[in-house]
């Protein structure tokens, strides 16, 4: 049997906490094992309101994913978000020293080191420098110098910073639940790990995942991310305005929203009724379906007015050819992908884990591509640092091709 390798990932969210247990065997290929989810509210806008009730859902959803994948899981690879996150680009520029003027890794890494040369306020550190391309001595478009001929190597890098406390917190949370935070990685990038295909990134998309309290904008081409922003708007804010124009408490207005609610009231009767439970009435009261559903679109629309804002702002509405891939519990709601496509002019189409195997059913929605993500980053990353290099890759890669030739078959009927 091959040696495999376990990761997870994890998604704590202001309304749900999600966890996915995947394997990646010699191949490098990953297979989904567990899939838990659990009820958090100890998260607003990102950040860790309650760290105990934080542990607790980060607990209960990680134990259902690692008791379903049959493993016990004590590392963690933790996704961040919030309105503390800032990303920007930068460039990197670096002298080849070689004599031979021969580009190695550390020319590679030096010149990234040179990209993360920024402005970052005490309270910030950086969490990401992810190159995006290279240019050798002019030339644009390299994706991989090291072993190139070069004097001059420039970097373009996304530099994604972070508030140390928000991060801080974000680790107390996974240690006081009693496991080891690996690492920490942002989640629209890794939600696009999940959710885009190599033929989305050549296009270029927005990727929009509407959370709870917060929508994450994370812009995607064939270089790569290259715009990130938070917005502080999301799925509960829908919820809070069917509250408070219905007079119903926050429950009520979230049976609504999910039994009866969509985001195009053109497409309701208009003469559709739907009971309603309002504060302080015994029975409940009828209520006009399509009006449920005009106050749901207001506030959609105001989410992807902000969305197309940020677009405008990084170029996006130009360089995101292939529109908007719209990810996160709420992309489940009714009438959305043609409300935004309605508010924005562009393409909207609604995304999903692309290519993975294992719990594709527990998986296929988008509540769970960010941990996800996750996972699959997670995975990659363990596969590479364990894979074999020089003369000994060589006759790995030889003895797997022998054995391929040699292996008996399976399957067919006698």
């Amino acid at each position: 049997m091959g040696r495999e390798t376990w990761v997870a990932g994890l998604d704590i969210g202001s309304t749900k906490t999600c966890c996915v247990v995947a394997c990646v065997d010699e191949a490098g290929d990953t297979a989904v094992a567990g899939v838990g989810v659990a009820v958090n509210t100890g998260v607003r806008r990102g950040a860790v309101v309650d760290i105990e009730l934080t542990a607790a859902s980060i607990r209960e959803a990680v134990g259902r994913a690692s008791s379903q994948a049959g493993i016990a899981v004590s590392a963690l690879h933790v996704g961040v978000t919030g309105e503390h996150i800032v990303g920007q680009n930068s460039r990197g520029v670096t002298a080849i020293v070689d004599h031979d003027q021969d580009i190695t890794e550390e020319d590679r890494l030096r010149a990234l080191r040179q990209a993360r040369v920024i402005v970052v306020p005490p309270d910030r550190t950086i969490l990401h420098a992810l190159p995006r391309g290279y240019v050798v001595d002019g030339h644009e478009g390299v994706r991989h110098p090291v072993g190139m001929s070069g004097a001059r190597l420039e970097v373009e890098a996304h530099i994604v910073t972070a508030g140390q406390t928000f991060l801080a917190n974000i680790r107390k949370c996974v240690e006081r639940a009693g496991y080891y935070c690996a690492d920490m990685f942002l989640e629209p990038i890794a939600a696009g790990d999940a959710a885009l295909a190599d033929g989305d990134l050549t296009q270029g998309v927005c990727l929009v995942d509407i959370g709870g309290e917060v929508t994450n904008v994370a812009v995607f081409d064939e270089l790569g991310i290259y715009y990130t922003s938070v917005l502080p708007l999301g799925g509960r804010h829908v919820t809070a305005d069917i509250a408070q124009l219905l007079r119903v408490s926050a429950e009520e207005a979230e049976r609504l929203k999910v039994s009866h609610g969509g985001a195009m009231p053109a497409a309701v009767a208009e003469d559709e009724l739907v009971g309603v439970h309002q504060i302080g009435r015994a029975e409940a009261r009828p209520f006009r379906r399509r009006a449920l559903c005009q106050i749901m679109e207001a506030r959609v629309r105001e989410i992807f007015d902000l969305v197309q804002d940020e677009m405008v702002k990084c170029g996006a509405d130009v360089r995101a050819a292939g529109g908007i891939v719209l990810i996160g519990g709420t992309a489940a709601m009714p009438g959305i992908r043609e409300c935004a496509a309605a508010q924005t002019g562009l393409p909207v189409r609604l995304g999903g884990p692309v290519g993975v195997s294992g719990l594709s059913d527990a998986v296929a929605g988008s509540a769970c591509c960010t941990a996800l993500g996750l996972a699959l980053r997670a995975a990659s990353a363990a596969h590479m640092a364990s894979a074999p290099t020089g003369m000994f890759a060589v006759l790995v890669e030889w003895w797997r091709r022998f054995r391929s030739v040699f292996r008996p078959h399976s399957g067919g009927g006698r």
